[in-house]
């Protein structure tokens, strides 16, 4: 995994916020596939030698679901905390319906025009003050040497990364795939 190349050499003097997508689910169900229970455990597999301090997640259940399964393949007991500002409703988005309508009429690029100029759209926090939100959670949750992990929804993920690199609307918005995602250090 490339972003494993990115964390410093001794985590334990440094602290590490991991924001990750969760595990596959199947269209826009809220439960991961058989396939995501697996990437949830190989995911687990592959950090278990890592210090892991706590796991943050969404309280969607495909969240839990991602975080739980990681969890247990860790070889000490991690605590999963689930907070709302992990969820796209109580992050980014106010009302849901109306994000969605939002977005349908205008189309992903005048969409994201609009977003990362911080106008006002009906079913939206304004960008930038999600963002810092959200980032500043993740940074007041990061308390120790080490990774916290935060496990979320693929648009906390693209927008944070915008807002982190000080993008534009005239950048690409990254995909970001199951169990992928960005770390930043605190």
């Amino acid at each position: 995994m490339k972003i494993l190349d990115k964390l410093p050499e001794n985590l334990q003097t440094h602290k590490i916020a991991w924001i990750i997508r969760h595990a596959e689910r199947q269209g826009q169900e809220d439960k991961i596939t058989e396939k995501g229970k697996q990437q949830a455990a190989q995911f687990g597999q592959l950090i278990k030698n890592f210090p892991i301090n706590a796991i943050y997640s969404s309280p969607t259940d495909r969240c839990v679901e991602t975080a739980k399964i990681i969890a247990d393949q860790l070889p000490h007991d991690v605590p999963i905390v689930l907070d709302y500002h992990l969820n796209e409703e109580g992050a980014y988005v106010t009302n849901m319906k109306k994000a969605i309508e939002t977005y349908q009429k205008l189309g992903p690029e005048q969409f994201f025009k609009l977003l990362f100029t911080d106008q006002p759209l009906e079913g939206y926090n304004i960008y930038s003050k999600a963002a810092k939100k959200i980032l500043d959670f993740v940074q007041n949750n990061t308390t120790e040497p080490g990774i916290t992990l935060f496990i979320t929804h693929q648009f906390i993920i693209r927008m944070l990364n915008h807002y982190l690199r000080k993008l534009s609307y005239h950048h690409k918005v990254m995909k970001v795939e199951f169990l992928k995602g960005i770390i930043v250090e605190v």
